[in-house]
């Protein structure tokens, strides 16, 4: 079993990012492209943030330090007019690094290994890892393994 999925960003789908605003904040829509390191799989990440806040003069003021955050990530190999091999991190986006931090809330069977598992994000490396696994081995100096994908 592997203990964590290392993918790089390769490209922003959505540049820049689509920020809207409305009474209580503002919404942002990120998407991008990105390769499983090791396979070289493909991988489209579809993301929404949202800022909590004051709105004042068409900005937003936000309230606390981060914002939340959920990405869901598709990756290439799916059987044509299936739905592809995906799984979905919720978390937060820090203001201050731009680091997003958070865990795995869902997964289609063939990911459902990490579900509950933590993720970073420091651009333009997203790791996920494995419950119980990938996290504590890091910690430990044991290496990070790193899987073909889905697809294998």
């Amino acid at each position: 079993m592997a203990e964590s999925m290392v993918l790089t960003i390769t490209g922003f789908l959505i540049n820049p990012p689509v920020n809207v605003i409305d009474a209580g904040g503002e919404w942002q829509y990120v998407a991008a492209t990105a390769t499983v390191n090791g396979s070289g799989e493909g991988v489209t990440l579809l993301a929404t943030k949202r800022v909590m806040g004051v709105v004042s003069n068409g900005s937003v003021q936000p309230v606390g330090a981060a914002s939340m955050l959920t990405a869901n990530l598709q990756f290439a190999g799916g059987d044509p007019g299936s739905v592809p091999p995906n799984m979905t991190l919720q978390g937060v986006h820090d203001f201050g690094t731009g680091n997003e931090t958070g865990s795995v809330s869902s997964a289609s069977p063939e990911l459902s290994e990490f579900i509950g598992g933590n993720f970073t994000f420091v651009a333009p490396t997203l790791t996920i890892f494995v419950p119980g696994l990938g996290a504590a081995g890091a910690s430990r100096g044991t290496p990070a393994k790193t899987p073909a994908g889905p697809s294998a």
